[in-house]
């Protein structure tokens, strides 16, 4: 009776083991089951980030300002290079050149691909530009400029600000102290420049005089601020556009006898009672060829 009994227990041991595994395996499953519900739960109550903004790209960095008008001091040297950044000076302090406008290359220009302060199609319409403007801001034509050592340079931005888009041309008027070929020197501006061509006292100051007769071998032309004794007075037409090279023969001929009335008739509005020495400076053949088309009637005075 005893063994059934046994067997039983056995059985229901086995049976209860089972059962036992079952249960446990299943609470096991059961557990994940709710942490994975959990874990759900977290991550579907869990506040979602902020979405961040786009970025929006940097704008590209803008050119520098263009330069001031104003006084400056330059060297000749200077007055050479293409790019300059030197600083305005106050007007009451000893200054070499004056900007006297800041204007842009023109839109044909701007247009022809990328910019650069060597490439000679800018430089030349900056030259021109500063021309035409200088003789509108000095109010004088190019015959009474001759008679004066004032000359005009242009200025244009760097490399990098061309590529940044800056389109500005600087333009500086400034005065030879000594004007000999190859050897020349700056003189010190007077204020007051603008206009300055109907102005008898600043067309003295900057003229172009001389301390020899001019067709010696010594001479060399002076600002008229420096003692001097001879001037330039007045300009003579030597030759037709389209006239081939006369010769200097002939071109001094033609100044003579063109000059020798001017001449006079400076001495009357100047109010000189007596005889006055002149001569005619015309120039040379590659002047001729660059399209000079005059020469420089000179007086001799006793300043």
């Amino acid at each position: 009776m005893s063994r059934p009994s046994g067997g039983l227990r056995k059985v229901k041991c086995v049976a209860t083991g089972v059962t036992a595994f079952v249960v446990l395996t299943g609470c096991a499953a059961a557990a994940e089951l709710a942490e994975s519900a959990r874990t759900l739960e977290q991550e579907t109550t869990a506040p979602r980030p902020e979405p961040q903004p786009e970025r929006e790209p940097e704008p590209p960095p803008e050119p520098d300002p263009a330069p001031d008008t104003g006084c400056r001091r330059l060297s000749i040297d200077d007055l050479a290079t293409v790019v300059d950044d030197s600083p305005v000076v106050g007007c009451r302090k000893p200054h070499t050149v004056y900007t006297y406008d800041v204007g842009k290359l023109p839109p044909r220009i701007l247009k022809k691909g990328t910019l650069s302060p060597a490439r000679k199609r800018v430089q030349n319409a900056a030259r021109r530009g500063c021309d035409t403007t200088f003789r509108t801001w000095i109010a004088g034509t190019d015959h009474e400029l001759a008679l004066t050592m004032l000359d005009t340079e242009y200025f244009l931005p760097d490399r990098r600000q061309f590529r940044l888009g800056a389109p500005w041309v600087r333009c500086d008027v400034f005065a030879y102290a000594v004007d000999d070929g190859g050897k020349r020197a700056l003189s010190r501006l007077p204020n007051g420049l603008k206009g300055g061509m109907k102005d008898p006292r600043i067309r003295d100051r900057v003229g172009r005089c001389g301390n020899v007769d001019p067709g010696r071998n010594a001479f060399r032309a002076i600002i008229c601020a420096k003692p001097h004794n001879w001037r330039a007075v007045d300009t003579f037409v030597a030759g037709r556009r389209a006239e081939r090279w006369p010769g200097v023969a002939q071109l001094q001929e033609r100044g003579r006898n063109r000059c020798q009335p001017k001449v006079r008739a400076w001495v009357r509005r100047a109010g000189i009672d007596r005889q006055v020495n002149f001569n005619a400076i015309p120039f040379d053949k590659a002047s001729w060829e660059s399209g000079t088309r005059y020469g420089l009637c000179w007086a001799q005075t006793r300043q």
